[in-house]
């Protein structure tokens, strides 16, 4: 299974859902021993998931996030090149497939796919648990978001269960990590930069410098 799911997430799901419809959290689960794979795998199913629940919120004239909405799309011209018009009828079928059983993840699968994600897409870590809301439990998705080092995700988390202060600590951690990378990526490229442009003086301690007086701005006005 492994490796169908490396040729084609898509059509392996189509599969899962065709033979054992009833038992298909048992397909994932037997992934455990290859978690990229078993990523790949729920990964699929939800982004399909979602699609189906805007796609429902379109029908009832409810306003839909625009957000994600153009997620599953992107994956599947990132990942199928040329096939996209052979995917797209793929992931109908799948679709199709979801909708007649009425497949949802519960919340042990939600909370494998959090694990997951602060593994394979930190970056979608925090979206997914403001989108779901009540189908995790937050000291669960707690332990995995601080296993990936996901800080921002762990923030909200941190809020989320009555501690806006350490929350706040969390959110400051991952702004100075952004101002890390940005600095390295600007010191690689500074040199780019056109002749005539003003290139400001602020060195990677001024920033943090910063950074620390927001944090106690917020601290002292809390």
């Amino acid at each position: 299974m492994k490796l169908l799911v490396d040729i084609d997430p898509v059509r392996t799901a189509i599969l899962v859902f065709t033979v054992m419809p009833e038992t298909y959290s048992e397909a994932i689960v037997f992934l455990e021993k290859s978690p990229q794979q078993q990523y790949l795998l729920m990964k699929t199913i939800s982004n399909t998931l979602f699609q189906l629940q805007e796609a429902r919120l379109r029908a009832s004239g409810k306003r839909v996030s625009s957000k994600n909405e153009s997620k599953l799309s992107s994956d599947l011209d990132n990942e199928q090149g040329s096939n996209v018009q052979q995917s797209n009828e793929y992931m109908r079928k799948l679709q199709e497939l979801l909708k007649h059983h009425k497949i949802e993840f519960d919340m042990n699968l939600h909370e494998l796919y959090i694990h997951l994600l602060c593994q394979f897409d930190k970056k979608s870590v925090l979206d997914y648990l403001q989108e779901n809301t009540d189908k995790y439990t937050i000291p669960n998705a707690q332990r995995s978001c601080e296993r990936g080092k996901v800080l921002d995700a762990s923030a909200y988390l941190q809020e989320r269960s009555g501690d806006p202060k350490g929350a706040l600590d969390l959110y400051i951690k991952s702004i100075k990590k952004c101002v890390d990378e940005l600095w390295v990526i600007y010191q690689q490229h500074e040199s780019l930069l056109p002749e005539g442009v003003n290139r400001v003086k602020v060195s990677k301690t001024q920033m943090h410098i910063f950074i620390y007086l927001f944090y106690f701005f917020f601290l002292f006005f809390d």
